[in-house]
């Protein structure tokens, strides 16, 4: 059953219980758009700090170029989540490189590689580290540069 089909049939319901059920799965409902929007606001948070780090390269760039610059974006973001969870950066490396298949990092060839499986890793496991739940600071920006 969808979460629409749950909804439709349990609105249906009737009855003193029903309401105080329904009543209480509305707050739930809202409590999580609530915390969906505040990880929103992070992300973009985290998206502007890494901007300012590794500015997203023009579309239209020399591959050895693209390359350096996937691969600067990828150190970088394994360096905050690194920072963030106070592991060794080599760790958070070698767990990237797990996730594109890699030997390691410097062998990246976007030709070769998904690029966005491996940065979609590193922003899931930053935005669900629970050392940190604020954007990025400008001492954080400085450190990892």
């Amino acid at each position: 059953m969808t979460r629409d089909g749950f909804s439709f049939l349990c609105m249906g319901f009737t009855g003193a219980k029903a309401a105080i059920w329904k009543e209480a799965y509305i707050a739930a409902f809202n409590r999580m758009e609530a915390a969906l929007l505040q990880e929103k606001i992070w992300i973009g948070g985290l998206t502007q700090a890494l901007e300012q780090i590794c500015p997203t390269p023009p579309p239209r760039e020399a591959d050895t170029v693209r390359n350096q610059r996937s691969l600067k974006l990828l150190r970088t973001q394994a360096a905050y989540w690194a920072m963030l969870e106070e592991m060794p950066l080599a760790a958070a490396e070698s767990a990237v490189c797990a996730v594109g298949r890699l030997r390691r990092l410097d062998d990246l060839d976007l030709s070769r590689h998904q690029f966005s499986g491996m940065s979609d890793f590193l922003e899931r496991v930053i935005v669900h580290s629970n050392k940190n739940t604020q954007p990025a600071t400008e001492e954080q920006i400085n450190t990892i540069k």
